[in-house]
């Protein structure tokens, strides 16, 4: 039997083959509608599920209902685990950063390398500072997320909240590379540092409300 349907698809290839020029291009005119023909019906089906869709999960659906009774706001939910993420967030952050200076202490046993000492040292005496800060950028995002109108009001604090942060903690790498530099210039910016962070936070961020404040005017007055 096998024989006999190579035997049968032979000839279905010669007849193609020795086509003429006609027969070819009627060939392919029918085979342009047929393919044509199924992608109106493929396009079809699609718009039929993009309906189905849109009913059960767009507006004024049962799903959009449900978000609204359980406080969504903006496509986020104000849901009893979406509030604990921040902190959950936070945790992780404080595990990873605990075994990352395990990590190098553990290789500084063999290393004794003086500046991974005052490395470690200067995290692991800061673990609580770290958590807060965490904790408050993460529930700043958070918040930013859900409240759109919060965004002006927070997104310049967050900034120089965290611009701020990351100054302190170069004083503190560079306060470790200074334990064996004993550079006194280096001394003097790290003191700098730290003694005025409080003071680059407030002027960070008087001109980043400035720098809002500006750019809320200037699309006012396009707008």
């Amino acid at each position: 039997m096998a024989k006999k349907k190579s035997k049968e698809k032979k000839p279905s290839r010669k007849r193609f083959e020795d086509m003429s020029d006609e027969d070819r291009e009627a060939w392919g005119k029918a085979f342009g509608k047929r393919m044509e023909k199924k992608g109106q019906c493929l396009e079809k089906n699609f718009d039929d599920f993009g309906d189905k869709m849109e009913k059960r999960f767009g507006k004024d659906s049962k799903w959009e209902r449900r978000f609204e009774k359980k406080g969504c706001c903006g496509g986020a939910c104000w849901g009893p685990f979406s509030f604990i993420a921040p902190i959950i967030e936070s945790i992780v952050g404080i595990i990873i950063l605990i075994i990352a200076i395990f990590l190098l202490n553990f290789i500084n046993a063999g290393l004794g390398s003086t500046f991974i000492s005052a490395l470690t040292i200067f995290f692991s005496n800061n673990l609580h500072w770290f958590f807060i800060a965490g904790l408050f950028f993460n529930y700043g995002k958070f918040i930013v997320k859900r409240i759109r109108a919060a965004r002006w009001f927070l997104s310049p604090l967050l900034g120089s909240a965290g611009f701020a942060f990351a100054i302190w903690i170069l004083a503190g790498i560079f306060a470790a590379i200074n334990v064996s530099a004993q550079s006194g210039f280096i001394a003097r910016a790290v003191d700098f540092a730290t003694a005025n962070i409080l003071n680059i936070f407030i002027a960070l961020l008087v001109l980043s409300y400035a720098f809002a404040i500006v750019v809320i005017f200037v699309w006012k007055m396009n707008w």
